[in-house]
């Protein structure tokens, strides 16, 4: 993941909330989800994250957008 203070910093899947469960526990009883995510997270991107400028604040990472649209 890039750190260059191009994308927002978001929290680990597994980090532990006072309102709310994990990712993974939210999503443990629909394994596609899992298996979509890893999928998802196998995939090249650092191109595309390279693609990518500072003009703004920062933006969600690619892989996080490539998830939501799919």
């Amino acid at each position: 993941m890039c750190t260059d203070g191009r994308f927002l910093a978001l929290p680990e899947r597994d980090q532990l909330r006072v309102y709310a469960p994990s990712l993974r526990q939210a999503i443990a009883p629909e394994p596609e989800l899992l298996a979509f995510d890893a999928a998802l997270e196998a995939l090249a991107l650092s191109a595309l994250e390279a693609a990518y400028t500072r003009v703004a604040p920062p933006a969600f990472p690619p892989r996080v957008r490539l998830k939501i649209h799919l």
